[in-house]
Parts: structure tokens; C-alpha cells; sequence
């Protein structure tokens, strides 16, 4: 008996490299089978998601790459931005629901793991969602959308490029919002100039006193000594409305001290913008 079990056991060690090569190769054909399934089923559910559009609504999503549908998940992402249904799918729904909700939610991993091509796909939509009739503005919109540059799948360059561009149209309180909660320091120069007396946006209008409090409070996180100068002079050569009043008198309260202006300190001049 023991002799039989010896031989039984060579034999299992000695079976040939081809026959567990084979069985790897079965286990990665079904792999792909049922990868090729799932796609399938996608690729089922974009066709479904087009056909329900209107005629009118297919025409924006050609010229934009992405269309606000009738279902669920309310953003439909075109084949020619992103190629593959399963992806496609996807980035449609993770954006449905940043901007209902401000969070991924289940989508999180699925971003992390796609966040190059996320990082493309947002730079394409961005200047659509809440600005052309692909995406209308339905009043709140444009500040959701902003959830949408907290994601942390996405890379701080790819932020970076989208913020700097707004930026150069004007420093509101959805850009400093989101600079409070995400540091890119890449933009700090840029915000610097904005202190500048002559600076101008890219309109060829003079900086608001507005902007440049949102700049002062973004620089304030790593405090520079000129920052107080700087709202002295705001208060010197500009007329600063009351509530712009306001906030240089809390923001200086916290310079003076050597603190960071917060978020909350500037909620009245957030407001005003409303």
C-alpha cells in the first residue's frame, strides 16, 4: 500500500507542464468570456440609453460628447469620447452622481482605477456641463459641478489645468472654495498676481476687491508677512462694500494673530455672490 502511494505521488508531481499550462489557458478563455459578456451587456445598455434620446438630444450628444438623458443616471457620454461601453457606462454614472450627490459612491474604486482617462474625460466636459444645451443650467448646476474637481481619482494636474483657466475669468467663491479644501500649489503664483492693482482677467477687467480677499484668505494657509499689507490697501485705495468690510476686518483679526483665514470667515462674502 505504501509502495502504491509513493508511485501515485511521483505521478502527480511529474504530470507535464503542458497539462497545467492547459488548464491555466481554459481558466483565462472563460475569463475572457465572461468579460466579453459583461461588455456586451454595456454596449446593450448604451445602444438602449441612445435610443431612448430624442432626435434633438442625439444631435447635442454628437456635438458634445455628452447629453443630459431621460433616466437614472443622467449623464450619457458619447462613443467617440470614451471608446469602450463598459468605461463609458461607468464615467456616466460616477458623473450622475457627483453632481447629485457631491460623492461617487459606489463608483469610487471603479474612478481610482480609471483616473487618467477620467482626468480627460472631465477636461472635455467641463466647459459643456452647465454651459451649452448639451448640459443645460438649471440654476444650481454650476456650482455643483464643482464636486466634480474634489474627486480624489482625479489628479491634482488635471484640476490644476481646469482651475487655472477659471481663474483667469474671475476668483469666485466656487474657485476659493475649492482651494480651501484642495491645495494646488502650482497656482499660487497665479493667485499672487491677482493682488497686483493692475491685474485684469482675461476679460481685460480690473480684479474685484472680492477676488483679491479670495486670494489674500487661499495665500493666508501658508501665511506671508505682505498679506497684511495687502489688506490694508484694499481698504485704502477701493470703496469695499460692508460685507467685504467685514471680512477684511475678521481676516486681518486672524493675520494679526498668525492664523489661517478659514472658510467660515468668508461665508458673508460667498453669500453676496448668490
Amino acid at each position: 500500500m505504501q509502495i502504491f502511494r509513493r508511485w501515485l505521488l511521483v505521478a502527480l508531481l511529474s504530470v507535464p507542464a503542458w497539462v497545467a499550462a492547459s488548464g491555466q489557458e481554459n481558466s483565462n478563455r472563460k475569463a475572457n468570456v465572461k468579460n466579453n459578456l459583461r461588455k456586451k451587456d454595456f454596449c446593450g445598455e448604451t445602444s438602449h440609453q441612445i435610443s431612448a434620446l430624442t432626435s434633438k438630444q442625439q444631435e447635442l450628444l454628437r456635438k458634445y460628447g455628452v447629453v443630459e438623458g431621460n433616466g437614472k443616471d443622467k449623464i450619457i457620454i458619447s462613443e467617440k469620447l470614451v471608446p469602450d461601453c463598459f468605461t463609458r457606462v461607468h464615467f456616466g454614472r460616477l458623473i450622475s452622481r457627483i453632481l447629485g450627490t457631491g460623492s461617487a459612491g459606489e463608483e469610487e474604486t471603479f474612478a481610482k482605477n480609471h483616473s487618467t482617462l477620467l482626468g480627460r474625460v472631465v477636461r472635455a466636459l467641463w466647459p459643456v456641463i452647465a454651459e451649452s444645451p448639451a448640459v443645460p443650467n438649471d440654476g444650481a448646476l454650476p456650482d455643483e459641478k464643482w464636486a466634480l474637481l474634489n474627486e480624489p481619482a482625479l489628479s491634482d494636474s488635471d484640476v490644476t489645468a481646469i482651475v487655472s483657466a477659471e481663474i483667469e475669468s474671475g476668483l469666485d467663491g466656487n474657485v476659493a472654495y475649492l482651494l480651501f479644501h484642495r491645495t494646488l500649489p502650482q497656482l499660487n503664483v497665479q493667485i499672487i498676481s491677482i493682488l497686483d492693482v493692475n491685474s485684469k482677467s482675461v476679460k481685460g477687467r480690473l480684479r474685484s476687491t472680492s477676488e483679491k480677499l479670495y486670494a489674500i484668505a487661499i495665500l493666508s494657509r501658508k501665511p506671508k508677512p505682505n498679506l497684511l499689507l495687502a489688506l490694508w490697501q484694499l481698504e485704502q485705495l477701493e470703496s469695499p462694500s460692508p460685507v467685504e468690510q467685514t471680512t477684511i476686518e475678521k481676516m486681518s483679526r486672524k493675520l494679526r494673530s498668525n492664523r489661517a483665514v478659514e472658510w467660515k470667515d468668508m461665508d458673508e462674502l460667498a453669500a453676496e455672490e448668490l
